[in-house]
Formats: C-alpha cells, structure tokens, sequence
C-alpha cells in the first residue's frame, strides 16, 4: 500500500510548525531534572524561549501554541525497571510516558499541542530511578489552535455525522 502526504487548499504540502528546539539530555537513572547532552535551538528561538542552564528550563517569552514531542530512551538494559519520562509546565504533569520493553534501544513518548503564555515554564523530568533513561525533547511553534490539532492526533472523524 502506498503512503501519500496530505494535501492541503492549492495542493501544496501543508507544514505543521517551525521547530524550535530539540533538547537531548543525559542518561541517568536518578529521578531528577536531567543534564543536557545537547541543545539545539532553530529558527525563531530566541524569539519565544529562553533556556536557563543552571535550572534546565524553558521560558516563554511570548504566547504560542506549542507541539511538543518528548520522550525517553534506554540507553542500557534495564535488569528489573522500565525507563519512565515526564514533561512538566508550571510545576504541573503534562505528559507522562514509560518504555514497554527494558532492551537497549528502546523508547517511549507522545506529541500532543499546548497552548503556551508568556512566562510559561516547562522542563523534562525523570520521575525516578528506574531503567536507563535519556531524556528528550522537540518543540514546534505552530499557527494552528489546540483544538486543530487535537482533532487532527484524534482517533476520530469530527466531521463524520452520527
């Protein structure tokens, strides 16, 4: 079976967002804030985020919709423990994800959109000390609603009639 791109109005392909970051961090099996590996930022960065090095968090600097993609992957086996990750925004659990397989290479995540104010703050967390977590995280800014996009990751067809 063959896999088209969807088309969108003129025919062109249509593009989500403009990726602004992509964090990669340490592994380590220790619940904390991990350390960063690498940071790489695009774009307009500097435009909607800042990064402080000494906390690990992201600042946002002017409202956006955010597409946000973490997750976390084994580094090593894990002898008895899965890896787990997390996303937090202000202090509160927004994403939580966990590998269902304790093999080298494995990984677990989600992407979903949120919708982000200024001053925002948002960060990767490893919840515990289980498995050998790597941390990541990319970040799209988007000129879609929430609602758009959750309609498009849905399983469901908003337009269908009952």
């Amino acid at each position: 079976m063959a896999w088209f791109p969807c088309k969108f109005g003129d025919g062109g392909s249509a593009s989500l967002g403009t990726e602004l970051v992509c964090l990669n961090c340490v592994g380590r099996d220790t619940a904390e804030i991990p350390q960063v590996d690498s940071l790489e930022d695009y774009n307009d960065f500097s435009s909607y985020l800042s990064f402080d090095t000494t906390t690990r968090k992201f600042t946002v600097l002017q409202a956006f919709t955010a597409i946000f993609t973490g997750w976390v992957y084994n580094y090593d086996r894990a002898g008895s423990s899965y890896s787990r990750g997390q996303i937090l925004l202000n202090n509160n659990v927004i994403a939580s994800y966990m590998v269902d397989d304790k093999a080298t290479g494995e990984k677990a995540g989600t992407t979903f959109a949120v919708a982000l104010s200024a001053n925002d703050e948002f960060w990767v967390y490893t919840p515990s000390s289980d498995g050998y977590p790597e941390q990541h995280l990319k970040v799209y800014k988007t000129g879609f609603a929430v609602s758009d996009i959750n309609d498009i990751l849905g399983f469901s067809d908003e337009g269908a009639s009952a």
